[in-house]
């Protein structure tokens, strides 16, 4: 592993993707709103493993109704079960009869555990996902390459995509492909400009980015000959290169399930310095006069409220912090409200946190007790949306992407008085309108309602009775502008 700082380290993490019936959840006060999270081990079983899964499984239910989860809920675990693997854990999340989260998660990441409660137990599973980012494995010798796309946290099967004539590599819709990577009696290296193997290596290097690409990697794994992956890493883009060498010599000619004890390793020690380098992020634009950043449990909460976000650490030693009253998650899933009374409804402070986060498709990560700039601190630490972190899941849509510079400056001082902190009080209606319709398209409809397109989203905003917006309008200006590209610079 190279030991160069991560020039884009928001790049080299995963986020844990919420299925639609899992977004789509309100918590409610009732018993039967209650949801069940289950943490199921693969059992360690020489013989009948489905037996023992499903022994296990049919455990975690009667464990699920004795914490007072429904019957039909609790049954609806075994449904997410699926097959037993051959290593790791099952975790299902389900709430009123139905399956809403189902992920396995590699071996060591999690224990077996049932808990319930108003929202789902999802710090694990988001840790999990953090730490398995998509990437692209090439697999190159002098016999030809193969190249193979892996999705955030593996959920969908892998994609190959065939580069060259090593065995195993399969054929796909592209005709064209090039010769052996090897060259008369030389290997390919990134000193023969003019040489066929060279031409090669830029040709592969080619078809790692397309890989890339289709699962938005940024993170290139390479097993083989290592003169052949350092002259197609000399051709890649500077935010997929250099390759990581995770293994040499032989390859297996039926693609990299054989080294995922080495993908899994190697996976960990970038996102791990990933984390290490959002942390110092953190603490040094929590200090600037114009935050990127905040600290501390009960900012964070409001900052979730107010504002998208890229990145929540969570603090190892959370539970330890200075006692609250309470946490509350109001008509929105993002308004995480620190109250002991009010509207809303009571959750636990870790899960409103991951919950508020992952609504606002935020990558959510443990950060590890005793390492890193926030480590030992009873505290949430968050960076929101900006230039160092719109790219988190991928390039924009082009037109999203404009520059506050192009507006004039009645339209600027508009948005800024709309990323003000605290929330103003003072922002007039039809000074929203106005930059709206400079930064987007805005129709007034039949029934006093404003569609505004505004990048690649639509929205429908209710003009407010009086002359200026109130705070739930900004939150969602907030929100809509920041998709747009329109985020505190």
């Amino acid at each position: 592993m190279p030991d160069t700082p991560l020039a884009l380290p928001l790049l080299k993490l995963g986020h844990l993707e919420l299925d639609p019936a899992l977004r789509d959840f309100q918590p409610g006060p009732a018993v039967s709103d209650l949801v069940v999270t289950a943490t199921v081990e693969v059992p360690d079983s020489a013989s009948e493993r489905q037996q023992a899964w499903d022994v296990a499984w049919a455990d975690a239910a009667r464990e699920a109704i004795e914490l007072g989860v429904g019957q039909r809920t609790a049954e609806a675990l075994a449904t997410g079960a699926g097959k037993v693997p051959a290593a790791g854990s099952r975790v299902v999340v389900a709430a009123r009869g139905a399956v809403l989260l189902a992920r396995w998660l590699p071996p060591g990441l999690a224990t077996n555990s049932v808990r319930a409660g108003p929202l789902p137990h999802l710090m694990e599973v988001a840790a999990a996902a953090a730490r398995r980012p998509a990437h692209v494995v090439l697999l190159a010798d002098r016999d030809g390459a193969t190249v193979i796309a892996h999705t955030a946290g593996d959920r969908h099967p892998a994609r190959r995509f065939p580069v060259g004539t090593r065995p195993g590599a399969q054929r796909g819709p592209h005709p064209q492909r090039p010769p052996a990577l090897h060259h008369g009696p030389r290997h390919v290296t990134g000193s023969e400009p003019e040489s066929g193997g060279e031409r090669n290596a830029e040709f592969v290097a080619g078809r790692v980015s397309e890989a890339a690409a289709s699962v938005g990697a940024h993170i290139v794994l390479g097993a083989g000959d290592q003169q052949i992956l350092d002259a197609v890493s000399a051709h890649l883009p500077g935010s997929l290169g250099p390759v990581t060498t995770i293994a040499a010599g032989p390859l297996p000619a039926d693609g990299d399930a054989r080294l995922s004890t080495p993908i899994g390793a190697a996976l960990s020690q970038i996102t791990a310095r990933a984390i290490d380098a959002i942390g110092d992020l953190v603490a040094a634009g929590a200090a600037g006069p114009e935050p990127a950043a905040v600290h501390g449990i009960e900012t964070v909460a409001e900052q979730l409220a107010e504002q998208q976000v890229a990145v929540l650490l969570v603090g190892a030693a959370i539970p330890a912090g200075p006692a609250v009253p309470a946490y509350r998650i109001g008509s929105q899933p993002t308004e995480l409200i620190a109250a002991s009374s009010g509207p809303g409804l009571e959750v636990p402070l870790e899960d409103g946190l991951v919950w508020a986060a992952l609504h606002q498709d935020a990558v959510v990560v443990q950060v590890p007790d005793g390492t890193g700039a926030l480590a030992g601190q009873p505290v949430a630490a968050l960076l929101r949306r900006g230039p160092g972190s719109q790219n988190l899941r991928g390039p924009q849509h082009p037109e999203a992407a404009a520059e506050p510079a192009h507006l004039g400056h009645r339209h600027r001082d508009t948005l800024r008085q709309i990323f003000q902190h605290p929330v103003s009080h003072n922002i007039e209606w039809h000074a929203v309108m106005s930059l709206l319709e400079a930064v987007g398209t805005v129709t007034v409809r039949h029934d006093g309602k404003v569609a505004v397109r505004l990048g690649p989203e639509r929205e429908f905003l209710d003009p407010p009775a009086g002359k200026d917006i109130d705070t739930q309008m900004v939150i969602d200006l907030r929100r809509m502008l920041n998709n747009a590209g329109y985020g505190p610079r």
